[in-house]
């Protein structure tokens, strides 16, 4: 089998899925080759993202929850992408010292721009909501940060279940005002066919590894580099009819060192992220 640029087939290591739920069931689905492309929506559709990321740095654990909900419209191809709407966001964070939810009523209602790439991989967004993290996590965290990993690396040719592929990208990443640039390789495998609902769904799994580094400037002092390494795994799944993933599942580890002069703090971050597609309406 072979592929366009950024995608190198090779043998993949095998990932294990993640629970299904219970309206979830395996399925033979079709024998023969299957084209696999993403695209917006064919009818209104609202998804829902839960977001947690668990930080150890020292001796201050902090931990991160989002949740979001967002609707997406048809239209992949009109100039900013296919249209959608903030909902409804939450935050909280937890610290030794407490929990703190974030006022995010300014956001909630905003439109945006999402460019579905067809051959999967990050998104492009347009005016694309920002809200901003206080205290230790300080800094501009963007909406695109819960939901681009709804949108797997896909091959240029059709593929049968066990088919595996190899996709590289980098990303950019914040951590507060610690701007790091990520650079990823995802192992893809075809694993299968599974039903939700009545849709005949392609499970893909992805084994993820990469590299982070980065920093940030301060006003006083020495400034903070990090450099850290990404382990993790996802899974989605795909209606191959539609083009759409109705569920993505992702847990990334990130190990590394965070360093200002001679000062070296070690950094843990545990980031478990899920995706789904709530209601398609008629």
């Amino acid at each position: 089998m072979s592929a366009g640029p950024g995608y190198i087939p090779r043998v993949s290591l095998p990932v294990a899925a993640a629970a299904l739920a219970a309206l979830t069931a395996c399925s033979a689905g079709p024998e023969g080759p299957v084209e696999l492309r993403l695209s917006s929506p064919p009818a209104e559709t609202s998804f829902r993202a839960s977001y947690r990321q668990d930080i150890d740095w020292g001796q201050t654990p902090v931990s991160r929850e989002y949740g979001a909900r967002y609707t997406m419209r048809a239209g992949s191809d009109t100039p900013g992408g296919a249209p959608a709407t903030l909902d409804s966001l939450a935050i909280t964070v937890h610290t030794p010292h407490g929990s703190q939810s974030l006022d995010t009523r300014a956001l909630v209602g905003e439109s945006f721009g999402v460019s579905v790439p067809p051959r999967g991989g990050p998104a492009t967004f347009t005016d694309e909501p920002v809200f901003e993290m206080p205290g230790l996590l300080e800094g501009r965290v963007a909406l695109s940060r819960l939901v681009d990993y709804g949108f797997p690396p896909l091959p240029d040719e059709p593929v049968r279940p066990g088919d595996v592929w190899t996709a590289r990208h980098g990303r950019p990443h914040a951590e507060g005002q610690i701007i790091v640039r990520a650079e990823i390789e995802t192992e893809m495998r075809f694993a299968g066919w599974e039903t939700v609902g009545n849709v005949e769904c392609v499970r893909l799994e992805g084994r993820i590894r990469g590299t982070a580094a980065g920093g940030a400037p301060q006003a006083r002092g020495p400034e903070v580099e990090y450099d850290g390494d990404i382990d993790g795994s996802v899974e989605w799944l795909l209606d191959p009819a539609t083009g759409v993933v109705l569920r993505a599942t992702v847990e990334e580890v990130s190990e590394g060192v965070l360093a200002a002069g001679r000062a070296e703090t070690p950094m843990r971050q545990v980031t478990r992220i899920r995706i789904t597609a709530a209601r398609r309406a008629p």
